[in-house]
């Protein structure tokens, strides 16, 4: 179960090493349950239900 403020999906997870590039991957199916918009252009995951945004703190998109 993944819970996000007042909302709690089930949802599946693969574990494997990311190489360092990651510390957790939003996927496709997360991003649809929580009705989640990627903003490509800043790196940023926007929940509007919940008006939270998660940033990439790994900040690629400013590495350009």
């Amino acid at each position: 179960m993944v819970e996000l403020g007042s909302t709690t999906v089930e949802g599946l997870f693969e574990v494997f090493d990311s190489g360092g590039s990651w510390d957790f991957l939003f996927g496709k199916m997360l991003m649809t349950a929580f009705e989640a918009v990627h903003n490509y252009m800043v790196d940023e995951v926007f929940i509007p239900r919940h008006r939270l945004t998660l940033q990439n703190q790994h900040n690629i998109a400013t590495q350009q």
